[in-house]
């Protein structure tokens, strides 16, 4: 009986907490992936991030974007894609130059191509 009862106890507070569980915040959980966007915003790598749904995109400068390390490129593009992981579970990002061309790399549903090495 006290099984019972203590069974009926656990289960009333499980219930009780279901409102309470919400999906996070990508404002929070990329808080580190928005900051080093910030900073190759203000290092003229980056034009814009622009989302729409499950997809974003990325304008870089052409120029410098090819001077940078594949590692980095990788880096940038990923910081970009949390925000859309969060919100959706996958997605997509496109990393182009300016008037969408060219298309540098992308990022689909947490897998990184890199159109200029292969990787």
């Amino acid at each position: 009986m006290t099984f019972s009862l203590l069974l009926f106890a656990c289960a009333a507070e499980a219930g009780d907490a279901q409102p309470f569980v919400t999906a996070a915040d990508p404002a929070i959980a990329c808080h580190e992936e928005e900051v080093l966007l910030s900073i190759w915003h203000a290092q003229k790598m980056l034009s814009s991030v622009d989302y729409s749904g499950e997809t974003a995109t990325i304008v870089v400068s052409s120029r410098h974007w090819l001077k940078t390390r594949a590692d980095v490129q990788m880096q940038i593009a990923f910081a970009a894609y949390c925000r859309v992981a969060v919100k959706y579970g996958r997605g997509k990002v496109e990393v182009t130059g300016y008037n969408g061309h060219p298309l540098y790399g992308t990022v689909v549903d947490g897998r990184w191509h890199n159109r200029l090495t292969g990787g």
